[in-house]
């Protein structure tokens, strides 16, 4: 029973890693983009509304 069940388990595990990997690393990417342009827009807006107070 084991020989079988390894058999059977070794096709579908590079498919799901696979898988995982492929929709994995888009995301990751956009997650790394939205959080790094987030930063970005946060600073800017802090910057931003200093400038403003500071020129008011």
């Amino acid at each position: 029973m084991s020989i079988p069940k390894a058999r059977s388990d070794l096709p579908t595990d590079p498919k799901r890693f696979h898988c995982t990997d492929s929709f994995k690393s888009p995301i990751y990417i956009v997650a790394m983009a939205n959080a790094t342009t987030a930063r970005m827009l946060i600073l800017i807006m802090r910057t931003w509304t200093h400038g403003r107070r500071r020129w008011l």
